[in-house]
């Protein structure tokens, strides 16, 4: 069992202090090798991340921050210190889960019960090391084992676990997935990703065992993800499986708000199952992107390094604003899912933040652009971020060009006009695929404007023959089409969100062909 991941971010390093048999080991983890600890080697990290020479930092809500000689920031509380914000705030606490959980409460029992933090990790250094000795020079000499891993391999992982149902195993492996994930993985991530895959485990718990929660996964048991159980004929369920079992793949980090929105989308995009939650929080989420790009995000996720995440929030805001929104995206899960909770005002607070982010990048109002008047009225659903498989994923279905606009009118003035050269829409299609319901979204493209069909989150541009063209979006509220905006293309420009793989990309500004998780 996982007690905890400490990374040392001055020798780039990461240790996994593993529970078994009532014997507690050390790992330490780094690009180019894999080392078991040894006794003094343990009691040396010790006294490295356990400095007894602390400065006064700051106050931060209601703990007094110190930093020690090793960079730490240690956080105390009427004298004691708060392991939880010690390993959340100095690395990736694998003790941040759900308090309630029963592994969880075990593992938080056994480790800061009734005594201080120190003298805890100061006992490691008395418990030999677990298993045979020959792992050690196995690990030691197996360097290839964590440079190379492949999606082919994480599918066999998936195929080969005892645990896992012949139904469970077709959930869960996806290559496009897999693939995606990995472009982010190094040794140290390979590492982590080998332990989370070996035996992949589907389990059960009951609303009493852990309330208010349809789906959780506890870093503590890192290849096991936890479903509330229910009757046979639950239709969440692999909606819920897949949001956990992505949290599974993922580093963890502390921007839970974006963890868990990113993975919703994730989800929708590789695995095409419903959003079940988080919706109001998904939408800042895709605000946020269309400013920094979806890379930072799948970096924070699957990295586990925040650095570029936070660069790019520090960009486009000052050091206290970009502080104070970086503070709101370290809301807990739990917080989001609880109906007690005030995500308005959270949302809101977010919101302005994302706007002056906006204006400080374009020197724009963020109300006068397309694309996020779209995203804030929840009609960008087909907008696809990371899934560069997707047919869709170099559409904008927006206007991603400087532009001025010339003429606003009713859709109906143009329908079939002599004007119009072509209508371009947003469309899907339903297929069945190894006795699985498959939808795929796509864009089509038609001069009859009768064979548009009026669906949810419809969209259309209009390619005029003069070079202009125009955008408007089916309100379904009120059952007819928003005011058709005319443009003329000033400059043809980037798309309107950083992508990752430029090369790829041809004529980008040309449209071409209900459950709570935690």
């Amino acid at each position: 069992m996982l007690l905890g991941i400490i990374n040392d971010t001055t020798n780039k390093n990461n240790y996994y202090i593993n529970y078994k048999d009532n014997e507690v080991s050390v790992v330490k983890v780094n690009n180019n090798s894999i080392n078991s600890l040894d006794k003094e080697e343990i009691r040396n990290l010790i006294k490295t991340l356990l400095s007894s020479k602390l400065t006064y930092l700051e106050k931060y809500n209601d703990y007094d921050v110190y930093i020690d000689e090793a960079n730490n920031k240690r956080y105390y509380k009427n004298g004691i210190e708060d392991i939880f914000m010690f390993l959340n705030n100095n690395g990736v606490s694998a003790i941040n889960c759900l308090g309630n959980s029963k592994a969880s409460s075990k593992i938080y029992k056994l480790i800061v019960s009734t005594i201080a933090f120190e003298i805890i990790l100061s006992s490691i250094a008395l418990i030999p090391f677990v298993g045979d000795p020959s792992i050690r020079k196995k690990i030691d000499t197996s360097i290839s084992y964590i440079n190379k891993l492949t999606s082919d391999e994480l599918i066999n992982s998936i195929e080969t676990s005892k645990y896992l149902s012949e139904e469970d195993k077709k959930l869960l492996s996806n290559e496009a997935y897999f693939n995606f994930m990995l472009e982010y993985s190094d040794p140290i991530r390979n590492y982590s990703i080998r332990n989370c895959f070996d035996n992949v485990n589907i389990k059960t718990f009951t609303s009493e065992e852990v309330p208010n929660a349809d789906g959780y996964y506890d870093p503590l048991n890192p290849n096991t993800i936890y479903i509330l159980k229910k009757d046979d004929n639950n239709p969440y369920y692999a909606s819920i499986a897949t949001h956990e079992f992505i949290h599974l793949t993922q580093a963890q980090n502390k921007y839970a708000y974006i963890r868990e929105t990113a993975t919703e989308i994730i989800k929708r995009e590789f695995y095409n199952e419903s959003i079940l939650d988080y919706q109001p929080y998904i939408i800042r989420l895709k605000a946020l992107m269309e400013i920094i790009g979806p890379e930072t995000i799948a970096e924070c996720n699957y990295k586990g390094d925040t650095d570029s995440f936070e660069n790019a929030i520090n960009k486009y805001l000052s050091p206290e604003e970009a502080s104070q929104l970086l503070e709101l995206f370290t809301t807990s899960a739990v917080s989001l899912n609880d109906p007690n909770f005030n995500g308005t005002e959270l949302n809101s607070k977010i919101d302005n933040y994302i706007a002056k982010m906006y204006y400080n990048k374009t020197g724009k109002d963020i109300n006068d652009d397309s694309m996020m008047k779209a995203i804030y009225s929840d009609k960008a659903n087909n907008r696809v971020y990371f899934n560069n498989t997707l047919d869709n994923y170099y559409n904008d279905f927006y206007l991603t060009t400087d532009k001025k606009l010339i003429e606003e009118t009713n859709v109906s003035d143009i329908v079939n006009s002599d004007r119009v050269e072509k209508y371009i829409y947003n469309s899907q299609e339903t297929f069945e695929s190894n006795g699985t319901t498959t939808t795929r979204y796509t864009t089509k493209t038609t001069k009859d404007f009768s064979e548009i069909p009026l669906e949810p989150a419809q969209f259309i541009n209009v390619y005029f023959k003069d070079g202009t063209i125009g955008y408007a979006y089916y309100d379904e509220s009120k059952n007819k089409w928003d005011t058709l905006r005319i443009y003329k293309i000033i400059e043809v420009t980037e798309p309107s969100i950083p992508r990752k793989f430029p090369d790829q990309v041809k004529n980008s500004y040309i449209i071409k062909s209900e459950a709570k998780v935690i």
